[in-house]
């Protein structure tokens, strides 16, 4: 299986679409950014909906910094609320009163 990463502009992702052929396509958003019209795009234009699935919407959280992400980036809660899969990340950073039980 052909599994390629490509970190690019939403834009650009019809030119790849065009010009490579792989069986898995991964996007990756970085820091605290919007979901919403990259997820769009896969019902929204032709192309990438006819030629990928959306398979599934995985967002990593950041145990140490959730509280203070929530509070000061609204764009946080879309993120989780989005997802369909949340991985929590840096659980090592935090103590164990910290942690849910």
């Amino acid at each position: 299986m052909k599994k390629l990463k490509f970190y690019f502009h939403l834009n650009q992702l019809e030119i790849n679409l065009i010009e490579n052929e792989f069986d898995r396509l991964i996007i990756e958003t970085t820091g605290l950014a919007d979901p919403a019209p990259i997820i769009q795009a896969f019902f929204i234009d032709d192309l990438i909906r006819e030629t990928i699935q959306l398979d599934g919407i995985i967002t990593p959280v950041d145990a140490n910094h959730i509280l203070k992400h929530l509070n000061e980036h609204p764009v946080t809660l879309s993120q989780i609320g989005f997802a369909e899969r949340i991985t929590l990340t840096k659980t090592d950073c935090i103590s164990d009163q910290q942690k849910p039980k």
